[in-house]
């Protein structure tokens, strides 16, 4: 049972449905090339969407389309990287963030959350230096689930604000439709340097088809164009023509967070019983702390052994925890927590 990757279980019918009728009215001109950054129609309707989401009016120009969310990352970080620097990105997170950083030729500084998986605002002022060009987090974040609250992500603002590097905020909002009984603050509402990263693919669990976007704050002048010239000079390719065509019919399909939600609830539950300490309320995943003495690689490689992949948080830079994705199947779901139920916490030992 592979409950390591969010891999869809199921395909929504909605979703097929709406590339279908996408694939029945294009003509051969709409899937022909299209500019770097992405066509004019469907990033007006990612900025009206983001107009209404955020309450910041975003303008087209604001929006670049990418083949998904890690290239609107990727992208991002380049901008703010040309001449180098520094990058803080809160932990744990994205595995390749820190890739990313490097690769751009900048450097990464891993900040921890607090015990709670809250923002450690006064760690994060620490690491902020005289070149310091971003700082990342995720909004809810992947993979503790933890969503921050407004007073942080105020707090958070005022010290970007105030610092002489003026770093750019960039909030990686690929999670933020599966936000369960409370309301979803971004950034971008509070903070004028701010960079929105998504993924559509993980809002209709069809991650394969690479839709995603960076959208930046309106007074961010030149970013989108500098990223829409980064993404030739990267050979970072745009999200197909039919992608494209479709994201108008796709930005009205609901994300399925009541079937997600339930088998949220039921892993934290059946995780809780174990004693593995599941924290947040929020995303696909659900986060557990790895019980003394064992370390998170031989928790995961025991539970390989009996059947269940899981990912240790050491990939995400935050050793001691694991991290479950509830996008499977109910049946497969349940076998997997059947099989983590089913580990000797004394033969690890």
């Amino acid at each position: 049972m592979d409950l390591a990757y969010p891999n869809p279980g199921e395909v929504a019918p909605q979703l097929i449905a709406a590339l279908v009728d996408t694939l029945h009215e294009s003509d051969g001109s709409s899937l022909q090339y299209t500019p770097y950054g992405g066509a004019t129609i469907p990033r007006r309707h990612v900025a009206h969407g983001l107009r209404r989401s955020h309450g910041v009016k975003v303008r087209v120009d604001d929006v670049v389309l990418t083949p998904g969310a890690m290239s609107a990352l990727t992208l991002t970080l380049a901008a703010a990287l040309e001449r180098g620097g520094e990058v803080v990105i809160v932990t744990p997170c994205w595995l390749d963030t820190p890739l990313y950083v490097t690769r751009q030729g900048g450097t990464p500084v891993l900040v921890p959350t607090r015990s709670d998986g809250h923002l450690d605002l006064a760690a994060i002022d620490a690491a902020l230096g005289s070149n310091t060009k971003a700082v990342v987090i995720s909004q809810p974040a992947n993979p503790t689930g933890v969503l921050y609250g407004t007073l942080e992500l105020e707090g958070l603002a005022q010290m970007l604000s105030a610092h002489p590097s003026r770093p750019v905020l960039v909030s990686d909002e690929c999670h933020r439709d599966f936000v369960f009984g409370e309301p979803f603050v971004s950034p971008l509402s509070g903070h004028s340097r701010t960079a929105v990263v998504y993924s559509f693919g993980k809002r209709l669990l069809a991650q394969g088809q690479r839709l995603g976007y960076v959208a930046f704050h309106p007074s961010m002048e030149g970013w989108s164009e500098r990223v829409r010239q980064l993404a030739r000079a990267c050979g970072h390719a745009t999200p197909t023509a039919l992608m494209q065509r479709a994201l108008p019919r796709l930005m009205r399909i609901p994300a399925d967070t009541a079937a997600l939600a339930a088998r949220r609830r039921r892993a934290v539950r059946r995780l809780g019983a174990l004693g593995l300490s599941p924290v947040g309320r929020h995303t696909m995943f659900v986060y557990g702390r790895v019980p003394e003495p064992w370390d998170d690689f031989t928790f995961c490689e025991l539970a390989a052994s009996s059947g269940v992949l899981v990912m240790p948080s050491s990939l995400f830079h935050a050793p001691g925890g694991f991290r479950v994705t509830v996008t499977a199947d109910d049946s497969s779901l349940d076998e997997g927590l059947d099989a983590l139920a089913s580990l000797s916490f004394e033969e690890a030992a």
